[in-house]
């Protein structure tokens, strides 16, 4: 009697009879790949390379010229020197013209009206851009229209921030101005929009321009404060509240200033938002206080203009250009 196979033995003994493992009964078993006979490689010749390589022949190094006499001679600077850094005094060297009054060719319209060219010979502008918070879109289009009217030969600028202190700022700009060969200082503030003769831009953009006659938009702030013949002089603005009084000591000025008056007046101070300072100003301030402390400009606009007064420069307001601050609204 033979022994009784189970399925899964029949398994294993179909793998185990054939050379596949994983062989099962009824399923086709794979031949074995015959090995084929091995092609005998033609072997490749390398005796070429025992052969001695050929010397190129190349070409004889050319000498270095020799050092000139000259050079031979010449002392070369110690370290010491060299650590010393060379500072030039420009203040000495220039020579500055100290007259107010400056040649103003100023061209005008077929209607008669000034064009918004500002055009003037020996102009020298260092505008200092105090940026304490963010800076006005517009703003930052009227230095643009600015730099493009004067050209970089004849207007430089310079920007200087402190969040907490305008004083520091200011200060700081006036040390840049005196470092250079400028005979002007325009201070603009971040949220000051200065007239720069373009009526229509300035009716587009600043809705308070609206209510302005082009005749007094057409003024170029610059062309306008120097063309004034004072040493200290700012443009006439209100703060940006409403209802808000003009930045002067004058605030009786107020109602010339909304219609433009066609004046310049003399104030105990004024605001330095737009405030335009001859050189000289500076110089004296430093002659007339040699031991003053947090520079001239500390604590505000008043205490810098009764410095100045003190100097012998009186401050003045222009009050027929107009200048927009900006706040919620501009005002």
């Amino acid at each position: 009697m033979e022994p009784k196979v189970t399925p899964d033995e029949k398994i294993t003994m179909n793998a185990l009879d054939s050379f596949d493992p994983f062989a099962r009964q009824g399923q086709v078993q794979r031949q074995q790949p015959q090995q084929q006979p091995e092609i005998n490689k033609q072997q490749r010749d390398f005796s070429h390379l025992d052969e001695p390589m050929i010397k190129l022949d190349r070409k004889p190094k050319r000498r270095r010229k020799p050092v000139p006499k000259v050079l031979e001679k010449m002392e070369l600077p110690t370290p010491e020197e060299i650590k010393q850094p060379i500072i030039e005094d420009v203040t000495e060297k220039v020579q500055f013209n100290d007259t107010l009054q400056s040649n103003i060719v100023e061209s005008r319209t077929n209607e008669g009206l000034p064009s918004y060219r500002a055009e003037f010979a020996g102009r020298d502008i260092f505008v200092g851009f105090s940026a304490n918070k963010a800076t006005n879109p517009i703003t930052t289009l009227a230095l643009i229209n600015i730099a493009l009217d004067f050209g970089r030969d004849k207007i430089r600028f310079d920007v200087s921030s402190d969040e907490n202190n305008f004083y520091k700022s200011r200060n700081d700009l006036a040390e840049k101005f005196l470092a250079t060969d400028a005979k002007w200082l325009l201070l603009l503030d971040n949220n000051i929009i200065p007239s720069i003769g373009r009526p229509q831009w300035a009716k587009a953009t600043i809705g308070a321009a609206r209510n302005i006659h082009d005749s007094h938009l057409q003024k170029h702030i610059v062309h306008r404060l120097i063309g004034a013949g004072k040493s200290l002089v700012g443009a006439a603005y209100f703060a940006n509240l409403d209802d808000a009084s003009i930045d002067c000591s004058k605030t009786d000025l107020g109602k010339k200033a909304r219609v433009c008056t066609d004046s310049v007046e003399p104030v105990d101070w004024v605001g330095s938002g737009c405030l335009l300072i001859h050189r000289r100003v500076l110089q004296d301030i430093k002659k007339k206080f040699p031991d003053i402390k947090h520079g001239p400009f500390y604590p505000d606009d008043i205490s810098f203009c009764k410095k100045a007064m003190d100097a012998g420069h009186q401050p003045h307001i222009d009050l027929g250009v107009p200048v927009f601050n900006v706040g919620i609204k501009a005002y």
